[in-house]
């Protein structure tokens, strides 16, 4: 005669804690993609700020302003690509 295996069926304990680790992750990368999204508009402010003060700036420091203009707004459309993309990713994963 062949032996049986029990199966036991999943604890209600380890579906709950299951449960709570998605939500936590979930949480975790909404946090972290709206973290983005405020940086980036804070960057926004800053590269609109040096623009507006170019105008003050003269020789050197100008150039200098400048090449943190481009390198500032480079990384402000970086974090706002990532931070819309991530949100969207999880909205879709939740529905």
């Amino acid at each position: 005669m062949e032996e049986r295996q029990e199966i036991s069926p999943v604890s209600d304990n380890e579906n709950e804690t299951d449960a709570k680790e998605k939500a936590e992750y979930y949480r975790r990368r909404k946090m972290s993609y709206s973290i983005r999204l405020l940086c980036a508009l804070y960057l926004s402010y800053l590269v609109y700020s040096l623009i507006t003060g170019l105008d003050e700036a003269q020789g050197m420091e100008r150039i200098i302003v400048i090449v943190f203009i481009i390198f500032f707004a480079v990384f402000d459309v970086f974090c706002y690509i990532s931070g819309i993309k991530g949100l969207n990713e999880l909205k879709k994963k939740d529905d």
